[in-house]
């Protein structure tokens, strides 16, 4: 949450992990090979978190000649029910439409390789239990020990934790093949498939917030909330000033900002579910101009670190969460503190006023952190892709794009 809450986890150095990436190979298939079910009844398990069903994610501007769309698999993981260890090889994903292979990319046997290294060093350091809300370990992987090579051993699981996918056409189904041999060298396989779709809600929302906003953060691949299940598909707003800056004079307050204090509404009729107001906000926590991004990275850090050890709400600072139809919820964080006007329970409507943009929590600079989820836990609900009936992109509108990106500019009709 907060424009570098992603950012700082993949910074630290505890954790400091670069994203995996995927690229062709060639597949070799020994000529003796067995299914990892058919032997003995023992398994090589694949797991998703989450599990039920991967969403996709809307690119289409004035410009482009055809819509695309971009995906994230996250929290792959691979766990061996052999009784004797098993030397994993190579990861294929195909992407299924109408019965037709439409994509194929590889895991390659090096990125496995370094993704176990990395995950059981984690483990072991404690950092997957400290950051679940981003791993999710506890949900898909529990009381299962993670291998530090390419060779697991019976019980023990290795994980993949993002794979990215582009497509011209929305497939029905991820289809994710392992294949890897005993020592005795026999090849064992398995399969899983996950259905792929282009979520829509039911709802009617608008912009929480009302004028002209840039999209400082968004579901794009570029940005970091879409590295995380739980704030995949969320924005961070900001408001911008002369010369295209957020802030005045020195920024080293936070009354320099034009976001700070602004009003936030409800994006839509709803149920009050979670109210937190009284965290203290402070312009220390600003970047100076005379800091660079790493010195800023490094002073801060410990209130960052700080504010986990405290639980995850602090980190989200004051909030507002609403229940709405159809299983949704919207949350707005980093609110201004003393200016929650909501109780927990209240009835509220759609562009009903809620509070004001603040920088409480993890935040980097007074804005708005806003998603929509299928649940109120904010630290394990699932983030869900939404549009908003009410804006205008900013310059150029050809009334197609129903999905927000990073770097946007937009204002509300009147």
């Amino acid at each position: 949450m907060g424009l570098i809450l992603l950012k700082t986890i993949l910074d630290m150095k505890a954790i400091g992990f670069k994203l995996l990436v995927s690229f062709f190979c060639v597949l070799k298939i020994s000529i003796f090979s067995v299914n990892a079910q058919d032997l003995n009844n023992e398994t090589l398990e694949i797991r998703f978190q989450p599990d039920s069903i991967l969403y996709v994610y809307e690119n289409i501007g004035p410009e482009m000649p055809k819509q695309i769309y971009t995906a994230v698999l996250q929290n792959m993981a691979f766990v061996s029910k052999f009784k004797q260890p098993i030397i994993l090889n190579q990861v294929k994903i195909e992407a299924i439409k109408d019965n037709n292979l439409t994509l194929t990319q590889y895991v390659t046997h090096h990125e496995i390789k370094e993704s176990a290294v990395k995950f059981s060093m984690y483990q072991k350091q404690g950092v997957l239990d400290l950051y679940d809300f981003q791993f999710q370990t506890s949900r898909y992987l529990k009381d299962t020990n993670l291998a530090s090579s390419d060779t697991l051993k019976s019980g023990e699981g290795l994980i993949i934790m993002h794979e990215t996918f582009l497509f011209d056409h929305v497939p029905d189904a991820l289809r994710v093949s392992i294949t890897g041999r005993t020592l005795n060298g026999k090849q064992v396989s398995s399969s899983k498939l996950m259905k792929v779709g282009n979520y829509k809600s039911k709802n009617s929302y608008i912009l929480p917030l009302k004028g002209s906003w840039l999209t400082a953060a968004g579901p794009s691949l570029i940005g970091h909330h879409r590295w995380g299940s739980i704030q995949e598909f969320a924005f961070d707003f900001i408001k911008l000033g002369k010369g295209q800056l957020s802030y005045k004079n020195n920024g080293e307050n936070l009354n320099d900002y034009y976001a700070y204090a602004q009003s936030v509404y409800t994006i839509g009729d709803g149920i009050v579910v979670s109210v937190l107001d009284g965290i203290i906000e402070s312009s220390d926590n600003l970047k100076k101009l005379s800091e660079t991004e790493t010195e800023y990275m490094k002073r801060i850090r410990p209130y960052q670190e700080e504010l986990m050890r405290k639980g995850f709400q602090y980190v989200s600072g004051n909030h507002v969460i609403v229940r709405h139809a159809n299983n949704e919820y919207s949350s707005y964080f980093h609110l201004k503190n003393g200016s929650v006007t909501v109780k927990e329970g209240a009835v509220v409507k759609q562009g009903q006023l809620i509070g004001q943009i603040g920088h409480s929590g993890n935040s980097t600079e007074p804005h708005l952190h806003f998603h929509v989820s299928n649940g109120e836990d904010m630290a394990y609900s699932r983030s869900l892709p939404v549009e908003f009936e009410n804006i205008i992109l900013f310059p150029a509108d050809n009334g197609k794009t129903r999905h927000l990106h990073s770097g946007q500019f937009i204002k509300t009709k009147k």
